[in-house]
């Protein structure tokens, strides 16, 4: 088939769709400070998925929300010394429901530019 993009995303559609590749920069720091690489690990540490991790790690781009996302959280856990973040917590708890923690506190490391 003529044109056929074989099921991945083309720059122009992906700008369309909202998608971007991650930084380089990102990337190196997500595998830095990964606990593991099961969906449980990276579910816990980043809030992805493992088909996202292969994602991220091959280059493809991702959806602009979870690029933000993701450069919120590595700029948390860079702040915090790598350390699990309890502002970060598994039970869904969001940020802005613990404002009296030092990890609330902005951190503008990582931006994601669109």
């Amino acid at each position: 088939m003529k044109g056929c993009n074989k099921g991945r995303a083309s720059k122009d559609m992906s700008a369309r769709q909202g998608l971007r590749p991650i930084e380089t920069d990102l990337r190196q720091a997500m595998q830095r400070l990964a606990t593991g690489r099961t969906d449980e690990k990276l579910n816990e540490r980043f809030g992805i998925s493992y088909n996202s991790w292969r994602k991220i790690m091959a280059g493809q781009p991702v959806r602009i929300s979870l690029a933000k996302r993701l450069a919120a959280r590595i700029s948390i856990l860079e702040n915090e010394g790598g350390q699990p973040s309890p502002a970060l917590p598994p039970d869904g708890k969001q940020l802005s429901e613990r404002p009296n923690h030092p990890s609330c506190m902005p951190v503008e490391k990582y931006q994601v530019s669109l």
